[in-house]
């Protein structure tokens, strides 16, 4: 198993690596080195081993101007498509390691990748770069995404850009890169042509694509009320559903507060970090409620906030997701794929304010599905934010959506249903 080495990446891989464990599986995850102590302490039975090189690297990215906010729409786009051009020769090169490894310790066994979907060395893996010692054919594959799809639909155009496709920009420059870091690990266009199948005739398609394509199987994790219609997905792609809520540790405590006020919560993630955007402009627009208590999550350990904090906001440095959105009525976020999941796993509305990498799509998800109002910027003003709040407070359809929502996600089983589908590739 491995992940793109971001925590948003890596945190459901690891919720899914500790399970199949537990259902028996021998799990290896080839993670970056500064997630293998959270891999012990989630399951120790798991057994790490390190991404080298710049794949490996990435949980310091939290200053890139993507993370800062300050690259949105298709120049964030493109970013992200260089960086993951940049990534995939050394994440190649450590699962191809992992994999002698592996033989050498397992050589009757047999061995199938389950991947988060943004993993950058799994294409070029797949579609014909030379395979390690040890193996004759490539190992069957099961990727499961938890960004939006990164597929280019005739029914609603290019991913990750969260509006209507404008032809005046220019994807060259970033598909030549991603073309070239896939021909330096052995991957030829005609490769890049069986993959996208006859679909490539009517629409282009970009070589980022081949991390929803590549894959014998390819789970998008969540149910098909969060996903826009969409007539022409791959055949060998499906709903996975959402992730469940993760057990909070045993000697969690949860601090003191009212219970008899509505809560409001607000969170910009672990990269997101200039809380200047919404976390702040949040705490602002609703510091005169006396009827709301505000939870603001800063989501960096040992953060602070150089601000007067209002009388009825607690801010806290880092705090588990699944505790406060249990007990929360509304959820301001600028909507990462695991914040907007976590909502939809307890049924809880949300407002959803985000302007970069998949956000601005996650925005548009949850305004579709009817559970979140979307602010449609990044940097909304107070005033906005306030009155998303309360329409959110106000109309019971907002809540009752999310409840319908949670129900149906529940019923999904996404854990087993991805065990399911494992046991086929076997």
């Amino acid at each position: 198993m491995s992940s793109f080495s971001l925590t948003g990446h890596f945190l459901p891989a690891q919720q899914v690596a500790a399970y199949l464990v537990q259902r028996g599986y021998t799990v290896y995850f080839v993670a970056a080195p500064a997630f293998e102590a959270s891999l012990a302490a989630t399951e120790p039975r798991i057994q790490f081993i390190p991404i080298m090189g710049p794949a490996g690297m990435l949980p310091d990215a939290a200053e890139h101007p993507v993370f800062l906010g300050k690259m949105t729409g298709f120049e964030s786009l493109v970013e992200i498509m260089m960086g993951w051009s940049i990534c995939m020769p050394s994440s190649l090169d450590s699962l191809r390691r992992a994999m002698v490894q592996i033989r050498k310790e397992h050589p009757k066994r047999e061995l199938v990748i389950v991947t988060e979907a943004a993993t950058a060395g799994i294409p070029p893996l797949k579609l014909g770069a030379p395979l390690p010692e040890g193996y004759t054919t490539v190992p069957k594959s099961l990727g499961f995404n938890i960004v939006p799809p990164i597929w280019t639909s005739l029914d609603q155009g290019p991913p990750l850009l969260g509006l209507p496709y404008d032809v005046t920009h220019s994807e060259a420059p970033a598909f030549d890169q991603m073309r070239l870091a896939l021909q330096m690990c052995g991957v030829g266009e005609d490769a890049l042509a069986r993959v996208f199948g006859d679909h490539r005739e009517v629409i282009e398609h970009s070589p980022l694509e081949t991390m929803f394509t590549c894959h014998d199987t390819v789970l998008q994790m969540c149910i098909p009320s969060l996903e826009f219609p969409v007539s022409d997905w791959p055949s060998h792609v499906r709903f996975g559903g959402t992730l469940p809520p993760k057990p909070l540790p045993a000697d969690f405590q949860f601090p003191r507060c009212s219970t008899r006020k509505k809560i409001v919560a607000v969170a910009q993630g672990t990269l997101a970090v200039d809380w200047s955007a919404l976390l702040v402009p949040t705490i602002r627009s609703l510091a005169n409620r006396h009827d709301l208590i505000v939870v603001a999550i800063l989501g960096v350990r040992g953060a602070s906030l150089d601000i007067e904090v209002p009388s009825n906001t607690l801010v806290v440095d880092y705090f588990p997701y699944d505790a406060v959105i249990m007990h929360t009525d509304v959820f301001v976020t600028n909507g990462s794929y695991g914040v907007f999941s976590h909502c939809v796993a307890h049924g809880v509305p949300m407002v959803l304010a985000g302007h970069s990498e998949d956000k601005p799509d996650m925005g548009m998800r949850g305004e579709w599905a009817g559970l979140a109002v979307n602010l449609r910027t990044g940097n909304p003003s107070p005033d906005m934010i306030s009155a998303g709040v309360e329409r959110v407070l106000r109309d019971s359809k907002y809540k009752d959506r999310a409840s319908e929502l949670m129900k149906e996600a529940h019923a999904y089983g996404a854990l087993e249903n991805l065990e399911r589908e494992v046991r086929k590739l076997f």
